[in-house]
């Protein structure tokens, strides 16, 4: 496993005028599970575009603007079962994941959110001190904090 490669993806850290963070739920996801919005680059894609064009698939707008890009890239090993699922839809044996962090401003209001069902159940903006009730992937709120922390957020 270790000389497969991680998959390059993005996450999307979007903050409202309340200082709260969107999480997306996805359709296969428990009702407890959620992330922020994001999603796997295409070949020859940038970092940059893949967010946008992953907001737009997943939220149905294009209201977004870029503000900042982390120096925290998050970093994960798959289990088997999601290893072999992603070579089953993609054709590519990965070990896991390697993300890219964007801060973006959300530029219109949450009736331009149109959820693209096949891929989302839910969605929810969430004060940044109540995260870790969201985040319960192995490792996601440590690295979340760290992400938000990076860009000027503080969770106490």
């Amino acid at each position: 496993m270790e000389d497969l490669p991680y998959r390059q993806s993005v996450n999307a850290f979007i903050i409202n005028e309340g200082s709260e963070l969107l999480l997306i739920q996805k359709v296969n996801y428990d009702d407890h599970h959620w992330e922020v919005p994001g999603g796997g680059l295409n070949y020859n894609e940038s970092p940059e575009s893949c967010v946008l064009r992953e907001l737009k698939e997943e939220l149905g707008t294009n209201k977004f603007e870029i503000l900042k890009k982390s120096n925290i890239l998050y970093r994960f090993e798959w289990p088997q079962a999601d290893r072999d699922w992603a070579f089953k839809k993609h054709g590519i044996r990965w070990r896991g994941q390697e993300k890219s962090q964007y801060l973006l401003n959300f530029l219109g209001n949450n009736s331009d959110i149109i959820l693209d069902p096949g891929e989302l159940k839910d969605y929810k903006w969430v004060k940044l001190q109540d995260l870790i009730k969201y985040l319960v992937f192995e490792g996601q709120f440590e690295n979340h904090k760290k992400v938000l922390f990076d860009f000027g957020y503080e969770i106490n």
